[in-house]
Protein backbone atom coordinates (compact mmCIF):
# COMPACT_ATOMS: atom_id res chain seq x y z
CA UNK A 1 0.00 0.00 0.00
CA UNK A 2 1.33 3.43 -0.95
CA UNK A 3 2.07 5.81 1.93
CA UNK A 4 0.09 9.07 2.12
CA UNK A 5 3.27 11.17 1.87
CA UNK A 6 4.19 9.40 -1.39
CA UNK A 7 0.69 9.98 -2.79
CA UNK A 8 0.93 13.67 -1.86
CA UNK A 9 4.44 13.97 -3.38
CA UNK A 10 3.28 12.40 -6.65
CA UNK A 11 0.24 14.69 -6.76
CA UNK A 12 2.32 17.84 -6.23
CA UNK A 13 4.91 16.71 -8.81
CA UNK A 14 2.10 16.19 -11.35
CA UNK A 15 0.78 19.67 -10.51
CA UNK A 16 4.20 21.22 -11.21
CA UNK A 17 4.44 19.30 -14.49
CA UNK A 18 0.96 20.58 -15.39
CA UNK A 19 1.94 24.26 -15.16
CA UNK A 20 4.57 23.67 -17.86
CA UNK A 21 2.09 22.92 -20.67
CA UNK A 22 3.80 19.77 -21.93
CA UNK A 23 7.34 21.05 -21.45
CA UNK A 24 8.01 19.04 -18.29
CA UNK A 25 7.80 15.45 -17.14
CA UNK A 26 8.30 13.55 -13.93
CA UNK A 27 11.67 11.88 -13.51
CA UNK A 28 11.54 8.07 -13.27
CA UNK A 29 11.59 6.96 -9.62
CA UNK A 30 11.40 10.63 -8.58
CA UNK A 31 15.07 11.08 -7.72
CA UNK A 32 15.43 7.76 -5.88
CA UNK A 33 18.19 6.60 -8.26
CA UNK A 34 21.49 8.46 -8.76
CA UNK A 35 21.14 8.31 -12.56
CA UNK A 36 17.85 10.23 -12.32
CA UNK A 37 18.33 13.16 -9.91
CA UNK A 38 15.48 15.47 -8.97
CA UNK A 39 11.74 15.08 -9.33
CA UNK A 40 10.97 16.76 -12.67
CA UNK A 41 12.72 17.53 -15.95
CA UNK A 42 11.83 20.76 -17.76
CA UNK A 43 12.64 21.31 -21.44
CA UNK A 44 12.46 24.88 -22.67
CA UNK A 45 13.03 25.63 -26.34
CA UNK A 46 14.37 29.04 -27.35
CA UNK A 47 15.47 30.56 -30.64
CA UNK A 48 18.86 32.21 -30.28
CA UNK A 49 19.90 34.11 -33.40
CA UNK A 50 17.39 32.04 -35.36
CA UNK A 51 18.79 28.73 -34.09
CA UNK A 52 16.40 26.63 -31.99
CA UNK A 53 18.07 25.45 -28.80
CA UNK A 54 16.55 23.27 -26.10
CA UNK A 55 17.54 23.86 -22.48
CA UNK A 56 16.93 20.98 -20.05
CA UNK A 57 16.60 21.63 -16.33
CA UNK A 58 16.06 19.35 -13.33
CA UNK A 59 13.74 20.39 -10.54
CA UNK A 60 13.13 19.26 -6.99
CA UNK A 61 9.59 19.52 -5.62
CA UNK A 62 8.85 19.92 -1.91
CA UNK A 63 5.46 20.15 -0.21
CA UNK A 64 4.81 20.65 3.50
CA UNK A 65 1.46 20.65 5.28
CA UNK A 66 2.46 23.31 7.81
CA UNK A 67 4.95 25.16 5.60
CA UNK A 68 7.94 24.17 7.75
CA UNK A 69 10.96 25.94 6.28
CA UNK A 70 8.84 27.89 3.79
CA UNK A 71 7.43 30.46 6.24
CA UNK A 72 10.83 32.08 6.80
CA UNK A 73 11.38 32.40 3.04
CA UNK A 74 7.89 33.83 2.58
CA UNK A 75 8.52 36.34 5.35
CA UNK A 76 11.79 37.48 3.79
CA UNK A 77 10.17 37.69 0.37
CA UNK A 78 7.22 39.77 1.56
CA UNK A 79 5.36 41.21 -1.43
CA UNK A 80 8.38 41.00 -3.74
CA UNK A 81 8.54 38.72 -6.77
CA UNK A 82 12.08 37.45 -6.22
CA UNK A 83 14.26 36.59 -3.22
CA UNK A 84 18.03 36.29 -3.69
CA UNK A 85 19.82 34.16 -1.08
CA UNK A 86 23.63 34.21 -0.81
CA UNK A 87 25.97 32.13 1.31
CA UNK A 88 29.67 32.99 1.52
CA UNK A 89 31.56 31.70 -1.51
CA UNK A 90 28.44 30.09 -2.98
CA UNK A 91 26.31 31.05 -5.99
CA UNK A 92 22.96 32.73 -5.42
CA UNK A 93 19.87 30.68 -4.66
CA UNK A 94 16.90 32.44 -6.22
CA UNK A 95 13.31 32.01 -5.03
CA UNK A 96 10.47 33.51 -7.06
CA UNK A 97 6.71 33.60 -7.17
CA UNK A 98 4.80 31.22 -9.43
CA UNK A 99 3.51 34.23 -11.38
CA UNK A 100 7.02 35.45 -12.16
CA UNK A 101 8.24 31.96 -13.03
CA UNK A 102 5.35 31.48 -15.49
CA UNK A 103 6.21 34.79 -17.15
CA UNK A 104 9.84 33.72 -17.54
CA UNK A 105 9.08 30.35 -19.13
CA UNK A 106 6.55 31.72 -21.66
Amino acid sequence: MTHPHKIKGNRVEREVVGIHSGRAKRVPLSGAVAEYPGDIEISLRRDINGIPITFNYRGEVKARRNGAGFKTLEGWMGTNDVLFLKRDRQPFLIVMTEKMYKELIQ
